[in-house]
């Protein structure tokens, strides 16, 4: 059960991929064309809408109604409207992530060549995937999750020992992804570097850029984790009619920051070593076929 639990979602992340490269032409796949805009597929539609009906179908009664289990089975409703809400707002990461990329990094103001190599090549590669920040945003967003739940919760305890007790499977599972993508983009990212470098680039630029991106992966991921605390703040508290004011003050914030710096720093430093590997590489070597 265990191997078909882990065989089953690659089968299903890579079919797609796989059945688009069968269709393309030989020659068009040797031109220089921009990616084509993601498109949902007919399964990953059907899920979606199953997803959003399962977020409805938990905050209506969590959130409007009168329950025979009280406030605590409200809470409840709010807390699993909230779970399929994360998994409905992760599996449609492209039309989710990349744009909230793109908006706070926007907002940043750098006109570093640094910073700008660093925003296009995350675009560049967020247009193809998101798996780089999507191990991150779904610990951070978990963890924040069961935090303001034990919050609101009477009795509950908001502490990181509890959580990890919990989660700690998801946040070690998501975090080794997270950096198994950006080793495997290594080869490529070394080849863009190569680009940029014959191009006239120092290396220092190229090196600043690489630590960029891990800070732009991550600040992604914080910025989403962010806001999701923000709405499951806000509906825990409706459901248990409290103030969310309240709940908000009374989060972890110190343990929450310190798990988004933890993120910051992991990512960055994984750049780092790339950057280290890509100095030493000669940049003709790197642009052989």
């Amino acid at each position: 059960m265990s191997v078909l639990f882990g065989l089953v979602p690659c089968l299903l992340g890579g079919w797609g991929v796989t059945r688009r490269a069968a269709r393309t032409p030989e020659m068009r796949a040797f031109r220089d064309f921009s990616d084509p805009p993601a498109r949902p597929g007919v399964a990953r539609g059907g899920l979606a809408l199953c997803l959003l009906a399962g977020v409805v179908g938990m905050w209506v009664p969590g959130l409007g109604l009168e329950l025979k289990g009280g406030l605590a089975q409200r809470t409840a409703f709010a807390f699993a409207g909230n779970l399929f809400l994360l998994c409905l707002l992760l599996l449609m990461g492209p039309w989710v992530l990349t744009p909230l990329m793109k908006l706070w990094t926007a907002l940043v103001p750098s006109r570093g060549v640094a910073w700008h190599l660093a925003v296009q090549s995350c675009r560049a590669r967020a247009t193809r995937s998101v798996t780089t920040v999507l191990p991150f945003a779904l610990s951070l967003s978990f963890v924040g999750l069961f935090m303001v739940m034990g919050k609101v919760m009477p009795g509950g305890s908001a502490g990181l020992d509890d959580i990890l007790v919990v989660l700690g499977w998801v946040f070690v599972v998501s975090w080794v992804g997270g950096l198994a993508v950006i080793a495997l983009v290594g080869r490529e990212r070394a080849r863009d570097s190569a680009v940029v470098t014959v191009a006239g680039a120092r290396p220092g630029v190229v090196t600043r850029s690489m630590v960029y991106e891990g800070a732009i992966y991550a600040g992604t991921a914080i910025v989403f984790g962010a806001l999701f605390v923000a709405v499951s703040s806000l509906t825990i508290a409706l459901g248990a009619r409290i103030d969310v004011v309240r709940v908000l003050a009374g989060l972890p914030w110190a343990t929450l920051g310190a798990l988004a710096a933890g993120t910051l720093v992991t990512t960055c430093l994984a750049l780092v070593l790339q950057a280290a590997r890509v100095s030493r590489t000669v940049a003709a070597r790197a642009l052989r076929p």
